[in-house]
């Protein structure tokens, strides 16, 4: 089976590996993942990766999927040197129809054209949140010692920060364009001059997070976005190793309560990370 840029002309067959092989290479130390049927041994390449250690959260895993969404084509012919075998797909006949199912609707989503932008809407949402902008701005300049137009200059900069916020989400999950650089470029002027954010900082983390999504833990970390302790609790499964004694149970208990107020104060948070 040919993969992507692959050369499979050059690409002398290995050994057959089962799925109970590949699952035991599963640690930072011992890391293997599948992609398209074949079997690379990434151990050593952690430290290399542009991405970083996220590659260890697939360790004895099929990666396919996860390959497949966090990178270009261009990257295809460099796995040629990780190379370790072909993997024979023992599964149940269960596992293997749904793999199946996903990559049919993959291919007929294509077919729709699902995955195309339209580039005047996203140049309309950079508009509108220009519009949402101004005025506030127009205010606060205008009015600084009106109390009331202020309260209202800074709920418009609020819901512009918000807007830029999702936009610059999109776009960095290359939603926009075809061309990831494209996107990257102007999700640091949506996201680093409009919103104030790094988009360096929130793509690492948000790439671990959609490699491991509400996942408590794995080799490589669990999902950053469910490891919001003391603040809130997710599962009960992030409370192993914690110690009880020192958490402030009082906003455990009552997180129904403190989270939408908590959602306000997250910004500073994350603004504070991203620097």
């Amino acid at each position: 089976m040919c993969i992507g840029n692959d050369d499979c002309g050059r690409l002398r067959r290995g050994r057959p590996i089962t799925w109970a092989e590949l699952n035991k290479h599963d640690l930072k130390e011992d890391s293997w993942v599948a992609i398209r049927g074949r079997v690379y041994d990434v151990t050593k390449f952690g430290s290399k990766h542009p991405g970083g250690e996220i590659l260890y959260t697939a360790s004895g895993t099929d990666a396919t999927g996860v390959f497949n969404a966090f990178h270009p084509k261009s990257t295809w012919h460099l796995l040629k040197d990780f190379y370790v075998g072909e993997l024979q797909d023992d599964r149940c006949q269960q596992a293997r129809e749904y793999d199946a199912d996903i990559a049919r609707m993959r291919i007929e989503l294509q077919s729709l054209h699902a995955f195309e932008s339209s580039k005047l809407y996203y140049l309309w949402l950079v508009a509108r949140n220009l519009l949402i902008l101004a005025p506030g701005v127009a205010l606060v300049m205008g009015f600084p010692n009106n109390p009331f137009l202020l309260l209202l200059a800074s709920s418009l900069v609020g819901l512009f920060f918000q807007q830029c916020g999702w936009l610059c989400h999109d776009i960095c999950h290359h939603q926009l364009f075809a061309k990831r650089a494209l996107n990257y470029t102007v999700g640091l002027l949506i996201g680093n001059l409009f919103q104030g954010f790094s988009v360096s900082w929130w793509k690492n983390k948000h790439n671990h997070h959609h490699a491991v999504p509400n996942v408590t833990e794995t080799c490589a970390g669990g999902d950053p976005d469910i490891h919001t302790l003391p603040m809130l609790l997710w599962s009960e499964k992030l409370l192993d190793g914690e110690d009880l004694d020192r958490l402030p149970l009082f906003l455990v208990r009552n997180q129904w309560f403190f989270y939408f107020p908590l959602l306000c104060l997250a910004r500073m948070s994350w603004l504070s990370q991203s620097i």
